[in-house]
């Protein structure tokens, strides 16, 4: 679900702002649909707390800004979309029933991300992929192989300026498959529909020095690995590899956060 709020100007805002405009409104600082802050009735933007914004809960950070993605809040992780909305906590084997709160103290009940027709639809793509190319009898090592290679034979890499809040997984995942080109997002998104259905859930990695690449931390039987079927200038192959392996080999193309992810072996 995305957000909708108010986008503006750095000095329209600083105008509104000093009259006293727009409280209690979401703001997007930069003017780029991602850097969303929340201005408080009583003046002055929230940072560092929790904020229930209908039924969804969002958190924002010490800048004030809306954070995404696998984000450590008051000494644990939690897991929120690409428009902010909470997920899961991630430390936690029990279900979660609300931001920072166990099964035991909490009145709501956290459900499933309800999937969209986008995801569905590519779903249903993937499944049709998948009947022809893994079976029953493979591992999950070998199904994860098929899929990387199945990506990498029928997808041309094309900077098409597909990147995340605008686009959707569930979308990027049905371009790829359909026009088979795409950047390194659509890689991603095509790559998480596949693993996904063959029981191999993942997460999307981001690159910590510039946020301009995305490639897939995926669960095999609980243990994370990094799987990246966009092919890169240096070459390579990166079909279940390790972070050490990341760092010896492409760590100017794979740096990230590494405190912020799952650790591998």
């Amino acid at each position: 679900m995305k957000k909708t709020g108010i986008i503006l100007t750095a000095g329209l805002l600083a105008l509104l702002l000093s009259f006293g405009a727009y409280a209690g409104s979401w703001i997007d600082i930069n003017h780029d649909r991602t850097s969303w802050m929340y201005l408080q009735d009583g003046g002055g933007f929230l940072t560092n707390s929790w904020l229930q914004d209908g039924e969804i809960w969002y958190y924002l950070d010490q800048h004030g800004l809306m954070v995404t993605g696998r984000t450590a809040v008051n000494g644990k992780y939690e897991m929120f979309d690409e428009s902010g909305a909470w997920l899961y906590s991630i430390d936690d084997s029990a279900p979660q029933t609300g931001p920072g709160q166990d099964t035991a103290t909490s009145e709501q009940t956290q459900a499933e991300p309800e999937k969209t027709e986008e995801d569905l639809e590519a779903e249903a793509i993937a499944s049709g992929i998948l009947s022809a190319i893994v079976n029953d009898n493979m591992t999950k090592p070998e199904k994860a192989n098929a899929i990387y290679e199945w990506i990498r034979a029928n997808t041309t890499y094309s900077n098409n300026g597909m990147f995340p809040p605008e686009y959707s997984e569930g979308f990027a995942a049905i371009y790829g498959f359909t026009a088979h080109r795409g950047n390194c997002y659509v890689y991603y998104s095509m790559s998480k529909y596949l693993l996904g259905l063959c029981d191999m859930p993942s997460q999307r990695v981001v690159r910590a020095s510039d946020g301009g690449h995305f490639w897939n931390l995926v669960d095999v039987d609980g243990t994370w690995y990094h799987f990246d079927a966009c092919p890169r200038r240096i070459a390579g192959r990166w079909c279940l590899v390790t972070t050490a392996y990341l760092q010896q080999v492409s760590w100017g193309a794979h740096n990230f956060d590494i405190a912020a992810y799952p650790a591998t072996p």
